[in-house]
């Protein structure tokens, strides 16, 4: 008996290492969530208060405090840094990973093709990203899969189970959990997914309640008591606000109005966003749903995965804000779709849709190659050229490793996406060269934490209260005689937008304009003072910014 047959979850451990810890701890917060986590967490720490978060001495009311809380036992083992930030993301992969491995095998799956299910999980270019950064969605998710592993116990047995039995505590924690780490989320998605497997039988929407009513009314108590034990203190401590601003504001009015103002057709963008996301498994995914959809009828697991894989798209189709990360909670699902297709052995043939995620690697490939050849000629963006070189080998990586499922060897596909998971590592490096807020940390440290009063105008990243540890007004820009000694005044003195411009600059051998230039405006109202110049790139607004740091010696 082979490693992997003998120890599957030591495996998982050890590919979820290589998958999501390279270069976690090298990459700079990436404006604007992961910054604002991160140094909530901080000053909920400072305060004592773990009820409700802080961000620069403000309220913060994105998101439930599970994430916060996790948090913070990162930062009393490791320390206050990126990789502590990051590492709730990581190990909430990781045990998704295992969940998704348990599931499989409860399916039938033998051991390695239930390992395959993980391996696929772990590998897709979305877990890749979010597995290591700073925000609620792994927690969430880990949270839902808990939630919908507890469920299919109940469903796929044939005699009614015991109230409080381990289905029980895996359904309603679960999903306790996931409401603590990202809110209402954490009950629409089961409850879809249960809808729709019920739809989907044969014999009706009765089959699946009547499994499920034994645990139902402890289950909601036991939900709502886990959810009432921070939620009252939290309704109280804020008269109301902590919901009416959390759910109101960042759960109703973004399905109602997009804060990113991105074209929007109903359902199209997330059918985009999996084609190149679910990278580079996307040549399983599509005969896999294939599959499970003319086997619905005659098959329970089919018909519960198809439900699962369906319910946050359902969700997201007609919500106004579009992100690719939103879909997140139904990859567990695609992948043991994708897994059970693996083992069948049938190729897929040719399929519209991974012609697609050829074409997007492909050009993802070469614009990031592209920019790095512009930028790396150019001395002080060099690092940030460079960064993008890397990013166009992780795309070759991914595209190679598709080629490889593609033609079901997988073995190669396994160790080309790992190998994209390793080229995160230099690319962290030198993009944490290139990062506007690390390179004014760096220099200017000691001056920024030490400062009476620091002020910003025209820059207000997130970042800079995370690296410099105070809190920041960015409400105003004192005059050269109301800044008073010692304090600290940052303002935007030029920019440059990565984009399609910049690059057409490039190709017609024009001088690289920024957008905009305050150099002769800002030495005319403070040159008597002392003025130092910073350039990084801000991921905020996909910018190269320079900043003027301005202070009363």
């Amino acid at each position: 008996m082979n490693f992997l047959e003998r120890y599957p979850r030591w495996c998982l451990t050890l590919a979820a290492c290589l998958y999501l810890l390279p270069g976690t701890w090298l990459l700079p917060l990436v404006d604007r969530d992961e910054p604002r986590f991160a140094r909530a967490t901080v000053e909920m720490m400072e305060r004592s208060d773990y009820i409700v978060p802080y961000f620069n001495n403000e309220y913060r009311f994105d998101k439930p405090p599970l994430t916060y809380w996790w948090m913070q036992l990162h930062y009393r083992l490791l320390g206050v840094n990126e990789l502590a930030a990051r590492l709730h993301s990581a190990v909430a992969a990781w045990m998704v990973a295992l969940l998704i491995y348990g599931f499989a095998r409860r399916l039938g799956l033998e051991t390695s093709w239930a390992c395959l299910a993980g391996l696929i999980w772990l590998s897709a270019l979305q877990v890749l990203i979010h597995g290591r950064i700073a925000v609620a969605d792994m927690p969430l998710i880990l949270g839902t899969t808990l939630a919908l592993r507890g469920f299919w116990d109940y469903l796929c047995t044939d005699s009614p189970p015991k109230t409080f039995g381990r289905p029980f505590w895996m359904s309603y924690g679960g999903m306790a959990l996931a409401f603590l780490a990202k809110g209402p989320l954490a009950l629409l998605i089961p409850g879809l997914s249960l809808a729709g497997f019920a739809l989907l039988g044969r014999k009706g929407p009765a089959l699946a309640w009547r499994q499920l009513l034994p645990g139902l009314l402890p289950g909601i108590l036991f939900l709502l008591a886990l959810v009432g034990a921070w939620g009252i203190p939290a309704l109280i401590q804020t008269q109301g606000a902590y919901f009416d601003i959390g759910i109101g504001e960042h759960v109703v009015e973004r399905g109602v109005s997009a804060f990113n103002e991105r074209f929007y057709i109903p359902g199209v963008y997330y059918f985009v966003a999996v084609l190149v996301f679910f990278s580079p498994w996307v040549p399983a995914l599509w005969p896999a749903l294939r599959n499970a959809w003319g086997k619905r009828r005659e098959s329970r697991q089919h018909r519960f995965l198809l439900a699962w894989a369906a319910s946050s798209f359902i969700i997201f189709a007609f919500y106004k804000t579009q992100l690719p990360h939103y879909i997140l909670p139904s990859y567990p699902a695609l992948a043991l779709l994708a897994a059970s297709h693996l083992r069948s052995g049938t190729r897929s043939g040719f399929l519209l849709s991974y012609s697609f995620t050829r074409v997007a690697l492909a050009v993802l490939m070469l614009a990031a190659l592209a920019l790095g050849i512009v930028l790396s000629g150019n001395g002080p963006a060099q690092a940030l050229g460079y960064a993008c070189l890397w990013l166009s080998a992780l795309f070759l990586a991914l595209l190679l490793a598709s080629e490889c499922v593609q033609r079901l060897r997988l073995a190669p596909a396994i160790l080309l996406s790992i190998a994209s998971a390793l080229l995160f590592w230099p690319f962290a490096a030198h993009l944490r060269q290139a990062h506007l807020v690390t390179q004014l940390h760096a220099a200017h440290h000691d001056l920024l934490a030490k400062a009476p009063a620091a002020y910003s105008k025209g820059f207000a990243e997130p970042s800079l209260v995370w690296y410099s540890g105070r809190y920041w007004d960015f409400s105003q820009a004192p005059s050269a005689d109301e800044l008073k000694e010692g304090e600290v005044l940052l303002l935007s003195t030029r920019r440059w937008r990565l984009d399609d411009e910049l690059l057409a600059d490039w190709r017609a051998g024009k001088a690289l304009r920024p957008r905009h230039d305050h150099r002769a405006k800002i030495q005319t109202a403070y040159g008597q003072l002392e003025i130092e110049t910073v350039q990084g790139f801000s991921p905020g607004n996909s910018s190269w910014v320079e900043l003027a740091l301005i202070r009363k010696p």
